[in-house]
C-alpha cells in the first residue's frame, strides 16, 4: 500500500516510510541595489526578489524500507539538469525548483559496511518562470499520469464488491448473543472493516501519487492558466484522499474483552461509515469545480494565440486528468461506505 505523501520534487516522493525529512527551510531575500548619487547619500532601490532557496534535512535507516538507493535516486535526478515541480501533501504546487546540493553522512555501520543510519541534505533553487513559448505539455502523457491504471482500480472494484457481499452475510448483533457468538461477530466485522479501509485507503495512495506526479510536470505557465479555485479544488480533493489514506488507523487494533470492544467497534464503523460520506462529498464537488475548469479553459484555448492556447489546453487537460482522478476515488468511495453502511445496520441492535 502507498503511504501519505510528504512533498514531491518531480518523480521522487519524500515519505515517512522511505526518505522523511525533520526539517524544512524556506529562505526568500529581496534585491535593493545601491544607486550611487553626486554629493549624496546612496539610495536604495528595489528591482525584486530573489530566486526562493529550500532546504531539507532528513533522515533514513536503508534497513527499514527506504533503502541506500534513495539519495541516489536524488542524485540522478540532479544529473539529469532539468526543473523538477514541487508538490507538497496537500497539494499545494510550489512551482519549478532545482537540486543544486545533496550531502549525506552516514552512520552506526554493519559489519559488511554498510551504514544503518543516513542523515541527507538537499538544497533546491526556485527555477523562475518560462516563457509563453516554451508551455509545450503533451495532453495524452497528462491524462495518463493523473490517474490510478485501469487494473488496480477494478481490482480494487471486485474487490469492495466481494467486501460488501461479506458484510450482508454477518450476523446481526444483539446482546441476547452468546459470549461466542459475540466473539465471532467482532472477528468477522473486524476482518471485513480492516480489509475495507484498507482497499479503499491503498487505491487513495495511488491516486494521490498519480495527482501529484501530473502536477510534478507542470511548467510554471500552466499552473498560471489554472484558475485558483481550480487549484484549491486540487488541493481538496488531495485533503479529501488524505483523509482516506488515514482511515486504515481507525480500526480498533486488538480485542481488549468481550465486554468492551463491541461498543467500541461499533463506533468505529460508524466514523468510518461517516467519513466516508463527507470524503466522498468533497471530491464530487472538487471533481465537478475541475469539469467545469477543463471545459472552460478548453472553449479559451480555441480562441487565443498559439502560445497562450498550448498553455490553456494543457491546464485543460490537467484538470480533466485530476477530475477523473476524483471520479475514480468518488466511485470506490461509494462501494466502500456501501459496505460499512451494511455493517452499521447489522449492529443497530446491540446495545451496552
Amino acid at each position: 500500500m502507498a503511504e501519505r505523501v510528504m512533498l514531491g520534487l518531480g518523480e521522487f516522493r519524500f515519505e515517512i516510510a522511505t526518505a522523511a525529512y525533520q526539517k524544512f527551510s524556506l529562505n526568500q531575500s529581496w534585491r535593493w541595489p545601491e544607486q550611487a548619487r553626486i554629493n549624496r547619500d546612496p539610495a536604495l532601490q528595489f528591482v525584486g526578489r530573489n530566486v526562493g532557496e529550500i532546504e531539507l534535512d532528513g533522515l533514513i535507516y536503508p534497513g527499514f524500507k527506504g533503502g541506500l538507493g534513495q539519495v541516489e535516486a536524488m542524485r540522478a535526478l540532479a544529473d539529469a539538469g532539468k526543473p523538477l515541480q514541487l508538490v507538497d501533501g496537500l497539494g499545494r504546487i510550489w512551482g519549478a525548483w532545482v537540486i543544486t546540493e545533496i550531502g549525506d553522512t552516514r552512520t552506526v555501520f554493519a559489519d559488511d559496511g554498510q551504514p544503518r543510519k543516513l542523515e541527507f541534505r538537499i538544497k533546491l533553487k526556485a527555477y523562475g518562470e518560462d516563457d509563453l513559448a516554451q508551455a509545450t505539455i503533451k495532453p495524452a502523457t497528462r491524462a495518463v499520469s493523473a490517474v490510478a491504471s485501469a487494473t488496480s482500480v477494478a481490482e480494487a472494484t471486485a474487490k469492495l464488491e466481494a467486501l460488501t457481499t461479506a458484510a450482508d452475510a454477518l450476523p446481526e448483533v444483539t446482546p441476547a448473543m452468546t459470549p461466542t457468538a459475540l466473539q465471532s461477530a467482532i472477528s468477522a466485522t473486524q476482518g471485513v472493516v480492516a480489509e475495507v479501509t484498507q482497499t479503499v485507503a491503498g487505491i487513495a495512495g495511488e491516486i494521490s501519487g498519480a495527482i501529484n506526479g501530473a502536477a510534478g510536470e507542470l511548467r510554471q505557465v500552466v499552473l498560471d492558466a489554472i484558475p485558483p479555485q481550480a487549484l484549491q479544488a486540487v488541493r481538496d480533493v488531495q485533503d479529501a484522499v488524505g483523509e482516506i489514506m488515514a482511515l486504515r488507523q481507525s480500526v480498533q487494533a486488538t480485542v481488549a474483552g468481550v465486554k468492551n470492544l463491541p461498543a467500541a467497534l461499533k463506533r468505529d464503523v460508524a466514523g468510518i461509515d461517516g467519513a466516508l460520506q463527507l470524503s466522498s462529498f468533497r471530491i464530487k464537488s472538487s471533481g465537478d469545480v475541475l469539469r467545469d475548469t477543463q471545459m472552460t479553459l478548453s472553449t479559451i484555448a480555441r480562441l487565443g494565440d498559439a502560445a497562450a492556447t498550448r498553455a490553456q489546453q494543457a491546464a485543460s487537460d490537467t484538470a480533466g486528468s485530476i477530475a477523473k482522478s476524483a471520479e475514480q476515488i468518488n466511485a470506490l468511495c461509494a462501494k466502500a461506505q456501501g459496505c460499512t453502511a451494511k455493517i452499521v445496520e447489522k449492529w443497530e441492535g446491540w446495545h451496552a
